[in-house]
């Protein structure tokens, strides 16, 4: 039971990753209001907000993984 958990987790994890990745892609592609995505604050801050989400959940998954071996 425990390695279904682990992986349901690990793969919302890597779907997030996945999210941030072709986020921070776009960013660099796209021009809205005659600048670049990547010199919108309000874009890096919510990019930003996503990777500390993902770092967080990612911490949080490998311990508990120590602690289950």
């Amino acid at each position: 039971m425990n390695i279904t958990r682990i992986h349901n987790s690990l793969s919302s994890l890597a779907y997030l990753r996945r999210m941030t990745a072709l986020a921070n892609d776009y960013k660099e592609r796209r021009v809205a209001f005659g600048k670049k995505l990547s010199e919108h604050y309000l874009h890096l801050n919510t990019i930003g907000r996503f990777e500390k989400i993902y770092r967080g959940n990612l911490l949080f998954l490998l311990e508990t993984v120590t602690y289950l071996q």
